[in-house]
């Protein structure tokens, strides 16, 4: 149910945000980032493509999405 209510944004800078509202740049709870990048990282890739042509991480998509996590739950989590 997460990747239907939930959303990646692929960043200028390579980036990933995890995303409850893209409109509103709501970012999602720690846990459901977990969970969304979990269910992704189990399946192979190398690029990441967003909706539009400079929304890419044409290779080493992997990397991006492990680091990008990591960083997202860090700044989301309550000390």
């Amino acid at each position: 149910m997460a990747l239907l209510l939930a959303m990646l944004r692929v960043g200028p800078d390579k980036r990933v945000s995890f995303l409850r509202s893209a409109e509103n740049r709501v970012p999602l709870d720690a846990g459901t980032a977990q969970r969304m990048g979990d269910i992704l990282l189990s399946m192979p890739f190398d690029s990441l493509y967003g909706g539009w042509w400079y929304e890419a991480v044409p290779r080493d998509a992997r990397n991006a999405l492990v680091q990008s996590l990591q960083r997202h739950i860090d700044a989301v989590s309550v000390p």
